[in-house]
């Protein structure tokens, strides 16, 4: 019983981090347009676009640290 619990914990874990993903996923997308737009609209605006690109790199990196640990947590699984 107790381990059925934990497995059933571990897929809840393993879920709620797939869904963080997703969701930062979509914030990549969404920066990477406002790049692209900031790029259209006035090339001049290399600041707000080195801002939006460490956005994007702060992400990235969440990203990956979520997706390292959803490997981790299917391991153990």
């Amino acid at each position: 019983m107790r381990k059925r619990f934990e497995d059933f914990e571990s897929k809840i874990d393993e879920i709620e981090k797939e869904n963080e993903l997703e969701e930062l996923e979509e914030r990549i997308k969404e920066l990477e347009q406002k790049i692209d737009e900031q790029e259209k609209e006035d090339p001049r605006l290399d600041d707000k676009i080195e801002e939006v690109e460490k956005d994007l790199e702060a992400t990235i990196t969440a990203v990956e640290t979520v997706d390292e640990q959803i490997g981790r947590l299917r391991e153990k699984s």
